[in-house]
């Protein structure tokens, strides 16, 4: 098993526990802005990952992603914004 795979197994563990013990689930859970194609709305919940209780976890599993906010930072490169931005804007052509 990869060290990725590794703390995204973590991740996922953390998750599972946290939802066995009733507790409640982090700020992204269900939240598509995290991961819009859009730099503005992932910009909007940023500073929701501040007091997230899986903070840490969550950044050791982000180290290879290239989209979406992970643990308070966008992981979104240029080229999948402005290609996403391109493709949205076609769309409303």
């Amino acid at each position: 098993m990869t060290a990725q795979n590794q703390t995204l197994e973590a991740l996922t563990l953390e998750l599972t526990h946290r939802a066995e013990r009733g507790e409640s689930e982090p700020p992204c859970s269900g939240d598509d802005r995290f991961t819009s194609e859009s730099a503005d709305e992932r910009r909007e919940v940023v500073e929701l990952c501040s007091p997230c209780p899986i903070r840490t976890p969550c950044a050791a599993a982000s180290r290879r992603m290239t989209h979406g906010i992970w643990a308070g930072v966008d992981k979104s490169t240029p080229s999948v914004t402005k290609t996403s931005t391109t493709r949205r804007k076609d769309t409303a052509a």
